[in-house]
């Protein structure tokens, strides 16, 4: 006769001549037609546990076999309690570069005690591998259920098999204190690849973004900035940003890349990069540009920032400056009086010539001594007033000497200005 046990890790064997069972009239197991002393004949009762021989007939080899029968049996009623490892992908077609949410469950009975679980996905040489997120055991509907979820990204186009990736479970005997481990398998899973347009290695969903701690600031103090790309897909392969600003330093930091497990079949990748800036004067930060595959539209897509003006306070500069101004003020005051004194000092020699001209080409010496009267105070034109006024009351006299008095008159002229 034959009966049939699932071993740890889950293969069927085969035991010929083999049976387990209890019986009424012993608290033990009977084994037939196995375990039998070369002494018995065909006639002889079956040895019972427990029972002993009073033939002598009984070995240690018997003993041994007999303890590891036991050992087998327990631990394969232990081991046929319904664990269940599955996989399921969150899709079977991909973009070359688009990572696949994979999903790993493991379930098994609440009476099934497990001191530790070990996994570790194998095999997956045509992916990229990332930890996502796993969950803790949590009891549903009589069983305990984990979750364990990794992003798979492929690296290659064409079809792509996950091979059975297996987990251990392992829980100790409380008879003799041994852990035992059980091994089970998922069921393979094929993948199908396709080569993005345009050779773009960077796909996805996403939104960016560019921010500053501060709009305004001194002259040669650090100001930081933070450029965000955030949605799903690949953001391991989004190079570096090469940030270039006329007029300032720029020291660009090393990018960082950030997944979150979101709940619900959801995560959440971000890269960020962050820059240092240090200018002396007002400057603008040009737009950003990115070029990647969306995953939505199936497209080509470029996303940009708007530019960003930063303010710059320069106290030094601007002492400078107003120093500058200062200077320019003052010289643009002395050379607007110089021009005020060219041009006066043209306007009394004009006045003067004409003066003088007047003083000539006067008609008659009423008229010269009207054009004197006003200077009647000066001593300097009193001889001249007085023989116009001997000439002019019929008095006689000689006529005086007109281009004297134009003289005298340019020299009254020049003091009055001068005081």
């Amino acid at each position: 006769m034959s009966s049939v046990f699932l071993t740890s890790n889950e293969e069927r064997v085969t035991s010929n001549s083999v049976l387990i069972h209890p019986t009424e009239e012993y608290d033990s197991f009977v084994f037939l037609n196995s375990i039998q002393d070369p002494r018995f004949d065909g006639n002889s009762k079956p040895w019972i546990s427990g029972q002993t021989r009073n033939d002598g007939c009984f070995s240690e080899h018997s003993i041994g076999i007999l303890l590891a029968l036991l050992l087998l049996v327990t631990t394969l009623s232990y081991a046929d309690e319904g664990a269940r490892f599955s996989l399921k992908l969150s899709q079977n077609k991909a973009w070359l570069g688009e990572p696949v949410l994979a999903r790993f469950t493991l379930s098994y009975p609440q009476t099934m005690k497990v001191d530790s679980v070990h996994f570790k996905p194998a095999g997956l040489e045509a992916f990229e591998v990332e930890e996502l997120n796993v969950s803790a055991p949590k009891k549903k509907h009589g069983e305990v259920v984990q979750n364990f979820r990794y992003l798979l990204t492929p690296t290659k186009p064409g079809t792509l098999t996950i091979p059975p990736q297996k987990i251990e479970l392992a829980y100790q005997n409380k008879k003799n204190y041994r852990y035992i481990t059980h091994t089970y398998r998922t069921n393979p899973e094929k993948i199908t690849v396709r080569e993005v347009p345009g050779a773009l290695k960077v796909v996805g969903d996403y939104r960016m973004r560019l921010v500053s701690d501060v709009n305004r600031t001194l002259a040669n103090r650090p100001v930081h900035l933070e450029l965000h790309i955030a949605g799903i897909g690949n953001t391991r392969y989004i190079p570096p940003f090469d940030l270039k600003i006329p007029g300032a330093i720029v020291y660009p930091s090393k990018p960082q890349v950030m997944t979150r497990w979101l709940g619900e079949g959801k995560y959440r990748t971000e890269f960020v990069q962050r820059f240092t800036v240090l200018a002396d004067e007002d400057y603008t930060v040009p737009s950003i540009r990115f070029r990647y595959f969306n995953l939505q539209t199936e497209l080509p897509e470029v996303l940009q920032t708007p530019p960003l003006a930063i303010e710059v306070k320069n106290p030094a500069w601007e002492r400078e400056n107003r120093l500058r101004l200062a200077i320019f003020a003052a010289g643009f005051a002395l050379g607007g009086f110089f021009v005020w004194l060219l041009a006066k000092f043209l306007s009394r020699r004009k006045r003067q010539s004409e003066l003088s001209r007047a003083i000539l080409k006067a008609p008659d010496d009423a008229t010269l001594y009207k054009m004197l009267l006003p200077y009647s105070d000066r001593p300097e034109l009193r001889p001249y007033l007085r023989q116009l006024e001997a000439r002019l009351y019929g008095r006689g006299g000689e006529a005086p000497d007109r281009k004297k008095i134009a003289e005298v008159m340019r020299k009254v002229k020049n003091d009055s200005l001068s005081k």
